[in-house]
Parts: structure tokens; sequence; C-alpha cells
């Protein structure tokens, strides 16, 4: 994959964070769905889909914690999703160097 390595680094942090949340299983079910949007941006490296993914992770965190204690009905991440956050982190997090755009070329 071929993208920005911040954005890659960026999208592999909220991943990351998501896994750890404690979420109602709506919450799980649209976490999912944007894992879904996240890996299909990847496999088309599509740096505009991963960024809006990216945000709507970070959107999802900000809206559980400003509910922390308010929602009975939280579970953390099943191991399902726990391997799917795995799977795309590790897609994400290639080795330095391999996922860097190449300069641009001198006119």
């Amino acid at each position: 994959m071929t993208v920005d390595r911040e954005l890659a680094r960026e999208a592999s942090e909220a991943l990351n964070w998501t896994v750890r949340l404690r979420l109602s299983p709506t919450e799980w079910s649209y976490a999912e769905q944007i894992m879904t949007a996240l890996g299909e941006a990847m496999a088309h490296e599509d740096e505009a889909a991963l960024q809006d993914a990216t945000q709507a992770l970070d959107r999802l965190a900000r809206r559980v914690s400003e509910k922390l204690g308010k929602e009975p009905d939280r579970e953390p991440a099943s191991p399902k999703q726990r391997d799917r956050v795995a799977e795309l982190v590790h897609k994400l997090d290639t080795d330095p160097g391999k996922g860097e755009k190449p300069p641009a070329k001198p006119k």
C-alpha cells in the first residue's frame, strides 16, 4: 500500500484507540462499518477515503468518551473485532520507507 506515512500512522492510532473502547452493540456495528471503509480505502490506495474513515473513528471515540458512565450497555471489542483491527494495523504499518510517496520528479 502506498499512502502517506503520517496518514497511515494516524489511521493506525485511531484503530488502536477504537479497539480499547467499550461500546454499545450499535456503536460496535458502526465501528465495523468504518473499519470496512478503511480497509477498502487501503485496498484502493484512496487517501481521501482513508482520512474520512480515520476521522470517523476519532469522532466515535470522542462521542463515547463524552458518554462515559452514562450508558450501561457497553462491551469491549470481541475477539473477531480485535483480529480485524490487528489485520488493518498490520497493513498500515509497513516497513519505514516502503509506504512513502516518491518525491516529485523535477520538471
